[in-house]
């Protein structure tokens, strides 16, 4: 399980080790499980870097900035701070346009067109994102566009199913980059997309080919 988290005020110490169990947070990944994103103008790194110092005593954890290339002089003092104080500093992908540059490794070029292009795809995640109150959403883009009534359930469900099967979706071309990004996987593999889409002419040639 990986958590990606800003790490508010709140999150702190003394209540983390309150928790019943660390175990989800012991596993042989070559990267932190806790991934504290620093947004350039909306935190301050040098505080970040010090509250995750006191808490990789016992947490893996780590900071994680996106590699714009328009910060590459704040990235250096980040990396360079953070290793003076003993924390793993790494980067994202950029994703988006810059000076006329693209910059996007998708798996499919046009999920993130910001408007609905195919209102019958089938979509497979790997990764179910959670919001503040519990709920478990299909993708980011549910998430973040509030989209209560696609909701697979809350964390406090007993019968949650968190297969990792085809759902029908109607919102492709708005995709997030979150899910739809070329990346690595936890092994630190490059290749990796945590989602799977199935096209309407795919999945007719799909049920031909198996009669």
């Amino acid at each position: 399980m990986d958590i990606l988290t800003a790490l508010p005020p709140q999150v702190t110490v003394e209540r983390l080790k309150k928790l019943k169990t660390l175990d989800w947070n012991k596993r042989g990944a070559p990267y932190p499980t806790i991934r504290v994103s620093f947004h350039k103008g909306q935190n301050d790194y040098k505080d970040l870097i010090h509250r995750i110092k006191e808490l990789r005593e016992f947490l893996s954890i780590g900071l994680f900035h996106i590699n714009h290339p328009a910060y590459t002089d704040v990235i250096d003092e980040i990396r360079e701070y953070a290793q003076k104080h003993g924390v793993e500093f790494r980067t994202k992908p950029f994703l988006g346009e810059y000076e006329g540059k693209l910059y996007a490794p998708y798996k499919y070029t046009d999920a993130c067109v910001g408007k609905v292009i195919r209102a019958n795809v089938k979509c497979r995640n790997t990764v179910f994102p959670v919001g503040p109150d519990g709920s478990v959403y299909r993708c980011h883009s549910d998430l973040y566009a509030r989209r209560f009534d696609e909701i697979i359930g809350n964390l406090l469900d007993e019968d949650l199913d968190l297969s990792h099967k085809y759902r029908d979706c109607a919102y492709y071309g708005t995709c997030s980059p979150c899910d739809v990004k070329i990346k690595t996987n936890h092994l630190q593999e490059d290749g990796y997309t945590s989602v799977d889409i199935i096209f309407e002419n795919e999945e007719a040639l799909q049920k031909n080919t198996r009669h």
